[in-house]
Protein backbone atom coordinates (compact mmCIF):
# COMPACT_ATOMS: atom_id res chain seq x y z
CA UNK A 1 0.00 0.00 0.00
CA UNK A 2 1.03 2.98 -1.33
CA UNK A 3 2.00 6.14 1.31
CA UNK A 4 -1.62 7.94 -1.16
CA UNK A 5 -3.58 4.87 -0.70
CA UNK A 6 -2.37 5.26 3.13
CA UNK A 7 -3.49 8.83 3.46
CA UNK A 8 -6.75 7.67 1.61
CA UNK A 9 -7.41 4.78 4.11
CA UNK A 10 -6.62 6.97 6.96
CA UNK A 11 -8.91 10.14 6.15
CA UNK A 12 -11.87 8.11 5.23
CA UNK A 13 -11.72 6.14 8.56
CA UNK A 14 -11.37 9.67 10.03
CA UNK A 15 -14.53 10.96 8.17
CA UNK A 16 -16.25 7.97 9.41
CA UNK A 17 -15.51 8.38 12.91
CA UNK A 18 -16.22 11.93 13.09
CA UNK A 19 -19.54 10.65 10.98
CA UNK A 20 -20.47 8.49 13.92
CA UNK A 21 -19.50 10.94 16.73
CA UNK A 22 -21.85 13.58 15.33
CA UNK A 23 -24.47 10.90 14.81
CA UNK A 24 -24.21 9.85 18.67
CA UNK A 25 -24.20 13.83 19.48
CA UNK A 26 -27.17 14.08 17.60
CA UNK A 27 -29.43 11.24 18.72
CA UNK A 28 -32.74 12.95 19.76
CA UNK A 29 -33.60 13.67 23.14
CA UNK A 30 -36.69 11.48 22.90
CA UNK A 31 -34.57 8.51 21.90
CA UNK A 32 -31.64 9.09 24.50
CA UNK A 33 -34.66 9.55 27.62
CA UNK A 34 -35.79 6.43 26.40
CA UNK A 35 -33.08 4.41 26.64
CA UNK A 36 -32.00 5.63 29.93
CA UNK A 37 -35.18 4.60 31.50
CA UNK A 38 -34.99 1.13 29.45
CA UNK A 39 -31.76 0.99 31.34
CA UNK A 40 -32.99 1.39 34.59
CA UNK A 41 -36.07 -0.97 33.77
CA UNK A 42 -34.73 -3.26 36.51
CA UNK A 43 -35.15 -0.21 39.18
CA UNK A 44 -38.52 0.94 37.97
CA UNK A 45 -40.47 -0.99 35.04
CA UNK A 46 -41.45 0.87 32.15
CA UNK A 47 -41.62 -1.64 30.20
CA UNK A 48 -43.99 -5.06 30.63
CA UNK A 49 -42.00 -7.08 28.35
CA UNK A 50 -38.10 -7.05 27.97
CA UNK A 51 -35.27 -9.51 27.07
CA UNK A 52 -32.33 -7.53 27.42
CA UNK A 53 -31.52 -6.34 31.06
CA UNK A 54 -28.34 -4.78 32.49
CA UNK A 55 -28.19 -5.73 36.20
CA UNK A 56 -28.11 -2.46 38.24
CA UNK A 57 -24.37 -0.90 39.27
CA UNK A 58 -22.18 -4.04 37.11
CA UNK A 59 -20.16 -2.72 34.99
CA UNK A 60 -21.57 -2.97 31.75
CA UNK A 61 -24.69 -0.76 33.41
CA UNK A 62 -22.04 1.76 34.84
CA UNK A 63 -20.06 2.42 31.95
CA UNK A 64 -23.97 2.45 29.82
CA UNK A 65 -25.21 5.04 32.28
CA UNK A 66 -22.43 6.77 31.80
CA UNK A 67 -21.87 6.87 28.29
CA UNK A 68 -26.44 8.06 27.92
CA UNK A 69 -25.82 10.65 30.61
CA UNK A 70 -23.03 12.42 28.49
CA UNK A 71 -24.93 12.11 25.20
CA UNK A 72 -28.13 13.15 27.45
CA UNK A 73 -25.72 16.67 28.80
CA UNK A 74 -25.22 17.10 25.09
CA UNK A 75 -28.73 16.68 24.00
CA UNK A 76 -30.52 19.16 27.07
CA UNK A 77 -27.06 21.12 28.08
CA UNK A 78 -29.25 23.60 30.06
CA UNK A 79 -31.32 20.59 31.80
CA UNK A 80 -30.33 20.82 35.96
CA UNK A 81 -32.07 17.46 36.43
CA UNK A 82 -29.03 15.58 33.98
CA UNK A 83 -26.36 17.92 35.74
CA UNK A 84 -27.62 16.39 38.79
CA UNK A 85 -27.95 12.65 37.70
CA UNK A 86 -24.01 13.08 36.22
CA UNK A 87 -22.50 14.62 39.79
CA UNK A 88 -24.32 11.99 41.24
CA UNK A 89 -22.08 9.09 39.71
CA UNK A 90 -19.33 9.62 42.02
CA UNK A 91 -21.29 9.14 45.01
CA UNK A 92 -21.53 5.76 47.10
CA UNK A 93 -25.34 4.43 45.40
CA UNK A 94 -23.12 2.08 43.40
CA UNK A 95 -22.24 0.27 45.85
CA UNK A 96 -25.00 -1.13 46.73
CA UNK A 97 -26.48 -2.79 43.56
CA UNK A 98 -29.82 -3.59 45.74
CA UNK A 99 -31.22 -0.28 45.86
CA UNK A 100 -33.54 -0.11 49.19
CA UNK A 101 -35.93 1.66 47.45
CA UNK A 102 -36.13 -0.84 44.56
CA UNK A 103 -36.31 -4.82 44.17
CA UNK A 104 -34.97 -5.77 40.67
CA UNK A 105 -35.14 -9.26 40.90
CA UNK A 106 -39.32 -8.67 41.51
CA UNK A 107 -38.74 -6.47 38.22
CA UNK A 108 -37.05 -8.98 36.66
CA UNK A 109 -39.53 -11.58 36.98
CA UNK A 110 -42.40 -9.43 36.03
CA UNK A 111 -40.59 -8.19 32.59
CA UNK A 112 -38.41 -10.48 31.37
CA UNK A 113 -39.89 -12.92 28.18
CA UNK A 114 -37.64 -15.39 29.75
CA UNK A 115 -36.00 -16.21 33.01
CA UNK A 116 -32.59 -17.16 33.85
CA UNK A 117 -32.53 -18.42 36.99
CA UNK A 118 -28.33 -17.97 37.16
CA UNK A 119 -28.60 -14.19 36.50
CA UNK A 120 -30.51 -13.68 39.31
CA UNK A 121 -28.25 -15.68 41.48
CA UNK A 122 -25.14 -14.01 40.09
CA UNK A 123 -27.01 -10.76 40.45
CA UNK A 124 -27.14 -11.90 44.53
CA UNK A 125 -24.07 -12.69 44.56
CA UNK A 126 -22.70 -9.53 43.06
CA UNK A 127 -24.82 -7.72 45.65
CA UNK A 128 -23.31 -8.83 48.54
CA UNK A 129 -19.82 -8.94 47.38
CA UNK A 130 -20.17 -4.97 46.57
CA UNK A 131 -21.55 -4.41 49.57
CA UNK A 132 -18.37 -6.53 51.83
CA UNK A 133 -15.75 -4.62 49.98
CA UNK A 134 -17.95 -1.67 50.94
CA UNK A 135 -18.64 -2.11 54.10
CA UNK A 136 -14.44 -2.44 54.65
CA UNK A 137 -14.17 1.29 53.68
CA UNK A 138 -17.10 2.20 55.86
CA UNK A 139 -19.72 2.92 52.86
CA UNK A 140 -22.21 1.58 55.03
CA UNK A 141 -26.17 0.86 54.99
CA UNK A 142 -28.53 3.28 57.20
CA UNK A 143 -30.57 1.65 60.05
CA UNK A 144 -33.19 3.06 57.29
CA UNK A 145 -31.66 1.66 54.80
CA UNK A 146 -30.89 -1.61 56.08
CA UNK A 147 -34.62 -2.30 57.26
CA UNK A 148 -35.93 -1.23 53.87
CA UNK A 149 -33.27 -3.74 52.03
CA UNK A 150 -34.57 -6.42 54.57
CA UNK A 151 -38.49 -5.98 54.11
CA UNK A 152 -37.30 -5.89 49.80
CA UNK A 153 -35.55 -9.24 50.23
CA UNK A 154 -38.34 -11.02 52.69
CA UNK A 155 -41.19 -10.05 49.74
CA UNK A 156 -38.99 -11.55 47.56
CA UNK A 157 -38.34 -14.87 49.04
CA UNK A 158 -41.73 -15.50 48.29
CA UNK A 159 -41.46 -15.43 44.67
CA UNK A 160 -38.65 -17.17 44.53
CA UNK A 161 -40.42 -21.01 45.23
CA UNK A 162 -39.87 -22.16 41.74
CA UNK A 163 -36.36 -21.19 41.80
CA UNK A 164 -34.47 -23.27 44.31
CA UNK A 165 -30.96 -21.90 43.85
CA UNK A 166 -31.65 -18.68 43.90
CA UNK A 167 -33.72 -19.17 46.82
CA UNK A 168 -30.84 -20.63 48.38
CA UNK A 169 -28.65 -17.73 47.34
CA UNK A 170 -31.12 -15.71 48.51
CA UNK A 171 -31.24 -16.89 51.76
CA UNK A 172 -27.73 -16.93 52.48
CA UNK A 173 -27.75 -13.06 51.32
CA UNK A 174 -30.51 -12.38 54.09
CA UNK A 175 -27.90 -14.33 56.92
CA UNK A 176 -25.46 -11.64 55.67
CA UNK A 177 -27.81 -8.74 56.17
CA UNK A 178 -28.92 -10.66 59.68
CA UNK A 179 -25.21 -9.94 61.11
CA UNK A 180 -24.30 -6.59 59.04
CA UNK A 181 -23.92 -3.71 61.74
CA UNK A 182 -25.20 -0.35 59.72
CA UNK A 183 -23.36 2.76 59.70
CA UNK A 184 -24.86 5.36 62.93
CA UNK A 185 -26.75 8.30 61.19
CA UNK A 186 -29.34 7.56 58.68
CA UNK A 187 -28.34 10.85 56.62
CA UNK A 188 -26.03 10.56 53.82
CA UNK A 189 -23.93 13.32 55.38
CA UNK A 190 -22.82 10.32 57.89
CA UNK A 191 -21.07 8.47 54.35
CA UNK A 192 -18.02 9.19 52.85
CA UNK A 193 -18.03 12.46 50.77
CA UNK A 194 -21.47 12.36 52.15
CA UNK A 195 -21.58 16.14 52.56
CA UNK A 196 -20.29 16.70 48.96
CA UNK A 197 -23.32 14.89 48.34
CA UNK A 198 -25.81 16.77 50.02
CA UNK A 199 -24.25 19.93 48.79
CA UNK A 200 -24.77 18.64 45.24
CA UNK A 201 -28.43 17.92 45.53
CA UNK A 202 -28.63 21.60 47.60
CA UNK A 203 -27.50 23.24 44.77
CA UNK A 204 -30.41 21.26 42.35
CA UNK A 205 -33.09 22.36 44.35
CA UNK A 206 -31.92 25.65 45.56
CA UNK A 207 -31.22 26.51 41.99
CA UNK A 208 -27.61 27.99 43.35
CA UNK A 209 -24.56 26.55 45.21
CA UNK A 210 -25.24 27.96 48.86
CA UNK A 211 -23.67 26.21 52.18
CA UNK A 212 -26.15 24.40 53.79
CA UNK A 213 -25.18 26.78 57.03
CA UNK A 214 -26.62 29.35 54.83
CA UNK A 215 -29.56 27.47 54.14
CA UNK A 216 -30.52 27.34 57.17
CA UNK A 217 -30.11 30.49 58.95
CA UNK A 218 -32.20 31.74 55.95
CA UNK A 219 -34.90 29.43 56.66
CA UNK A 220 -34.96 30.27 60.62
CA UNK A 221 -34.95 34.11 59.48
CA UNK A 222 -38.13 33.54 57.47
CA UNK A 223 -39.88 30.88 59.47
CA UNK A 224 -41.36 33.37 62.15
CA UNK A 225 -42.95 35.17 58.98
CA UNK A 226 -44.56 32.45 57.24
CA UNK A 227 -48.11 31.06 56.68
CA UNK A 228 -49.42 27.54 56.49
CA UNK A 229 -49.46 26.19 53.11
CA UNK A 230 -50.63 22.80 53.16
CA UNK A 231 -50.71 21.92 49.87
CA UNK A 232 -46.17 21.13 50.39
CA UNK A 233 -46.70 18.63 52.73
CA UNK A 234 -49.43 16.69 49.90
CA UNK A 235 -46.68 17.03 47.05
CA UNK A 236 -44.25 16.11 49.82
CA UNK A 237 -45.34 13.12 50.80
CA UNK A 238 -48.13 11.58 48.10
CA UNK A 239 -47.75 11.63 43.96
CA UNK A 240 -50.52 14.00 44.02
CA UNK A 241 -48.55 16.64 42.44
CA UNK A 242 -46.21 14.27 40.03
CA UNK A 243 -45.29 14.08 36.29
CA UNK A 244 -43.52 12.62 34.17
CA UNK A 245 -41.13 14.72 33.00
CA UNK A 246 -38.21 13.33 34.96
CA UNK A 247 -35.03 11.55 33.94
CA UNK A 248 -34.44 9.88 38.04
CA UNK A 249 -36.23 6.41 38.57
CA UNK A 250 -35.43 7.27 42.27
CA UNK A 251 -38.79 9.81 42.24
CA UNK A 252 -40.74 7.58 40.12
CA UNK A 253 -39.27 10.05 36.89
CA UNK A 254 -41.39 13.06 37.94
CA UNK A 255 -39.09 16.22 37.85
CA UNK A 256 -39.43 17.44 41.16
CA UNK A 257 -38.21 21.05 40.18
CA UNK A 258 -41.69 21.47 38.05
CA UNK A 259 -43.53 19.29 40.86
CA UNK A 260 -43.39 22.16 43.54
CA UNK A 261 -42.83 24.98 40.94
CA UNK A 262 -46.49 26.45 41.98
CA UNK A 263 -46.26 25.70 45.31
CA UNK A 264 -45.74 28.38 47.97
CA UNK A 265 -43.24 28.21 50.67
CA UNK A 266 -45.07 28.26 54.42
CA UNK A 267 -44.67 26.80 57.62
CA UNK A 268 -44.79 23.26 56.61
CA UNK A 269 -41.42 23.49 54.25
CA UNK A 270 -39.61 25.49 56.74
CA UNK A 271 -40.17 23.05 59.38
CA UNK A 272 -39.44 19.84 57.28
CA UNK A 273 -35.97 21.90 55.50
CA UNK A 274 -34.52 22.33 58.91
CA UNK A 275 -35.65 18.72 59.92
CA UNK A 276 -33.78 17.54 56.34
CA UNK A 277 -30.26 20.11 57.38
CA UNK A 278 -30.37 18.24 60.71
CA UNK A 279 -30.81 14.66 59.46
CA UNK A 280 -28.72 14.97 57.21
CA UNK A 281 -26.33 17.41 57.45
CA UNK A 282 -25.93 17.33 61.62
CA UNK A 283 -26.44 13.47 62.21
CA UNK A 284 -29.89 13.99 63.51
CA UNK A 285 -30.91 10.60 65.02
CA UNK A 286 -35.01 9.72 64.66
CA UNK A 287 -36.37 9.77 67.39
CA UNK A 288 -35.18 13.60 67.48
CA UNK A 289 -36.64 14.42 63.98
CA UNK A 290 -39.53 12.94 64.29
CA UNK A 291 -40.22 15.14 68.07
CA UNK A 292 -39.84 18.24 66.23
CA UNK A 293 -41.75 17.47 63.19
CA UNK A 294 -44.58 16.09 64.98
CA UNK A 295 -44.36 19.04 67.98
CA UNK A 296 -43.89 21.94 65.31
CA UNK A 297 -46.24 20.81 62.87
CA UNK A 298 -48.78 19.33 64.89
CA UNK A 299 -49.04 15.57 63.39
CA UNK A 300 -49.30 12.79 65.06
CA UNK A 301 -47.10 10.18 64.91
CA UNK A 302 -47.09 7.88 61.78
CA UNK A 303 -47.74 11.18 59.67
CA UNK A 304 -44.47 12.41 61.11
CA UNK A 305 -42.96 8.71 60.39
CA UNK A 306 -43.93 8.90 56.51
CA UNK A 307 -42.46 12.87 56.20
CA UNK A 308 -39.58 10.97 57.92
CA UNK A 309 -39.42 8.74 55.34
CA UNK A 310 -39.62 11.00 52.32
CA UNK A 311 -36.40 13.00 54.24
CA UNK A 312 -34.13 10.08 54.06
CA UNK A 313 -35.22 8.78 50.80
CA UNK A 314 -34.62 12.20 49.05
CA UNK A 315 -31.98 13.96 50.73
CA UNK A 316 -32.51 18.25 49.92
CA UNK A 317 -35.81 17.86 48.26
CA UNK A 318 -37.31 19.34 51.09
CA UNK A 319 -35.00 23.01 50.22
CA UNK A 320 -36.65 22.61 47.12
CA UNK A 321 -36.87 26.46 45.11
CA UNK A 322 -36.66 27.50 48.15
CA UNK A 323 -37.19 31.39 48.86
CA UNK A 324 -33.73 32.50 49.90
CA UNK A 325 -32.43 35.54 52.26
CA UNK A 326 -29.75 37.60 51.05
Amino acid sequence: MNKITQLFVVFCLAFLLIGCEKQAQTRPKQELVAEFKQLNNLLLPVSEQNTAFLWPFNDAYLIQRDQLLKQLMQAMPSDAEVALLMIEQRFTERFFPWPHNANPITNYLKTASTIDEQAIITFINFTQKKMSRAYQDKVRLSHFELAALRAQVAQTKAKLNDYQQAFSALGQFDDYLNTYLPRRGNGIGSLPNGKDWYQARLNYFVGSAVKPSDILNSILAMKPAVKSEGQFINCFTTTQCANTLGLDWRTGYSNRLQEFANIRFGLEQATIAEVDYGVHAQSWSSEHALTVLIKQLEIDQSQAEVILSKILKEPALAMVNLPLVN
